[in-house]
Order: C-alpha cells, then structure tokens, then sequence
C-alpha cells in the first residue's frame, strides 16, 4: 500500500520470488533478501533458513536478466555470521555468474539526516565487462533531533503503556528521563533498552513482544 501511495506510475508486482523471473531488462537489479536468517535477533540458522533462499532466487534471477549493477542489502552481522562463511558463499554465488564483487557496513545516522542507528552492508556488483568505481555516499553533517520528529499532541490511550500491560513495572523502573531529553527507550522482551546517543535504535519488529 505504501510503495503504490509513492510510486502510482510505476508498475508493481506482489508475489512469490520463484515466478519473478521474467523481469523485463534493465541496467540496475536491487535486492534486500531476507536478513532473518542472519540476524542477531533471529535463530541466525542462515542458508538453512528457508526466508534466505530468496538471495539465491535474486542470483537465478540476475542470471537470467543480466544487469550491469547489482545492489544487494542485508543486516550487519552477515559480516561474521556462520565465521565468515557466508559472505564467502555470497561472494562466490556472485563471481560465479560474471560479476565483481565489493561491500559496505554504511549507517543510517552517518550518511542521511535521519537520527537513527541503522547499520547495513551494501554489496555493491558490477558485470566484469562494465567499467565501473563505487563512490560512497559522504558523511551527513548531523543536525537533527529524536525531538523534531514529534508532533505535540495527544495520541489516543491506547498508545501508552499502562498498568494493563504485564511489562508496566519494568518499564516504570526502566524509564526515568523526559522526551525532552531526546532520550530513546525500547522495551525489547525482557528489558528495558535507553539509547544515549540521541538517536533512535534500529526499529526492530518483533513478533508479539516488545
């Protein structure tokens, strides 16, 4: 729904990988496959994942199609899941269908102007016959706050916690400082998380907890 509100003109296709690869040619295939499997929050069972299949469904699919650049996106601890083992099978799944291959740890808060903590590598591929430098983006200069994305207004009750919730006497004890403060917290399953950097942790979704 959202990505029609933006982009009404451009054409979208809800589904499952497998029957993608018809996808008409073009110069640039981007692909954020699914960090599940990789991520520190998850069982990190990677491969084994079947969620991670979709990288090798993005590589049959580049295969096919051929683009000069490939874009490739996932969580930070990709960098060292499975002892490296895994970049080394991205790596060689990549060269394997005639691309170079660099990557990226950018964050979120360094190189935009959103105050949000969200560090992600970048695997940046390029067709062995493209002629091609990578150029990062430059480092934003920091100028926002967690405080200006606040509207000052009520929100209705059933946004705050309250004494409804089982997890209200931990989050009472764990939350001492005003908003004001630009001081973030997160109730992540068992605990309370402040965030003194004044920016937002990643913003995680977790299912029914937290």
């Amino acid at each position: 729904t959202i990505y029609r509100e933006n982009f009404p003109e451009s054409e979208f296709v809800l589904g499952d990988m497998a029957g993608l690869m018809d996808i008409p040619p073009a110069d640039i295939l981007t692909s954020g496959f699914s960090c599940q499997g990789f991520s520190v929050a998850g069982k990190r069972l990677g491969f084994h994942d079947k969620r991670s299949d979709a990288f090798h469904k993005t590589v049959d699919i580049a295969k096919k199609m051929s683009p000069k650049i490939i874009i490739l996106e996932n969580v930070k601890n990709i960098l060292t899941h499975n002892n490296g083992g895994t970049m080394e099978t991205i790596y060689e799944a990549i060269k394997g269908i005639g691309y170079h291959v660099e990557h990226f740890l950018l964050n979120t808060s360094v190189h935009s102007c959103i105050p949000q903590n969200r560090e992600r590598v970048y695997f940046i591929c390029y067709r062995n016959d493209v002629r091609f430098r990578v150029g990062l983006p430059t480092p934003c200069p920091y100028g926002l706050k967690v405080s200006d994305y606040f509207i000052a207004r009520e929100a209705h009750e059933k946004y705050y916690y309250s004494g409804r919730f089982k997890v209200w006497d931990t989050i009472q004890a764990g939350v001492d400082k005003h908003v004001r403060t630009d001081t973030v917290y997160q109730y992540r399953r068992t605990c309370v998380r402040e965030n003194k950097t004044n920016r937002f942790p990643t913003i995680t979704a977790n299912s029914g907890g937290g």
